[in-house]
């Protein structure tokens, strides 16, 4: 189950503050009709995906939450065999996967959203998301 909100525009995501953080995908279309996703967690949404922005860009933030390294990291590593592989000599594997976000949000795995007096929500379904469907919580 997933509760992320999906968007188009950088100007709907969450501004974020220093108490929680979010999980986010994002699809980067590379050259026509291939695009990669890239995953990743912050504590400001909105500008750190400004940086990555283009057109044709779709935004996906989790909700907020006190645990989203880990969430981040469950991701990177249930997608590991879709990850592209680091450039030589730079050292940093990179978070780019070639899925798309109908498998992503088909396949995730279940995660769970740590608040300030501990409880975890399991997410909401996201197995019926729709590519088309922007700006709003996939249900």
């Amino acid at each position: 189950m997933h509760n992320w909100f999906i968007t188009e525009d950088l100007s709907k995501l969450p501004v974020g503050n220093r108490d929680y953080g979010y999980c986010y995908a994002v699809k980067i279309p590379i050259i026509q009709g291939i695009s990669l996703i890239k995953t990743g967690a912050t504590t400001m949404p909105r500008t750190r995906l400004r940086n990555i922005g283009k057109r044709e860009t779709i935004f996906c933030v989790s909700p907020p939450c006190l645990n989203y390294w880990e969430n981040e990291e469950l991701l990177h590593n249930y997608y590991s065999q879709f990850r592209i592989p680091s450039r030589p000599h730079k050292g940093v594997q990179a978070e780019l996967f070639n899925i798309s976000l109908t498998h992503l949000f088909k396949t995730m795995p279940v995660l769970k959203y740590e608040t300030k007096n501990r409880n975890c929500a399991p997410t909401k379904d996201c197995s019926s998301y729709n590519p088309t469907s922007t700006e709003s919580l996939v249900e």
